[in-house]
């Protein structure tokens, strides 16, 4: 299981592919016992991991059944110290026109 979280390309930033994510979450969503939650975990933690990706493995956890709005597990998905207020995105400031 430790090869996997360190081998699975379709998670690395440079290499996010969101239709490889889309397929890979599907089966990980079907995945039987033992499911590998701790690889999932250590690929949360991963900083080379892209923001799509972890958003698709906190999906996958929650579907194994795990509280993935703890703020312990959703601190490993989300910098919080990048996310600030008043930056663009955080709904801080409204909708823009493109």
């Amino acid at each position: 299981m430790r090869r996997f979280a360190n081998s699975w390309p379709p998670v690395r930033r440079r290499s996010e592919d969101e239709t490889l994510l889309a397929v890979a979450t599907q089966a990980l969503k079907a995945w039987g016992d033992p499911r590998p939650v701790e690889p999932l975990i250590a690929l949360l933690r991963d900083p080379a991991v892209g923001d799509l990706a972890k958003a698709l493995i906190l999906t996958v956890l929650e579907t194994y059944g795990l509280d993935v709005s703890d703020p312990e597990l959703l601190g490993l998905a989300i910098d919080l110290e990048e996310y600030r207020k008043g930056s663009p995105g955080n709904g801080d400031e409204g909708a823009r026109d493109g």
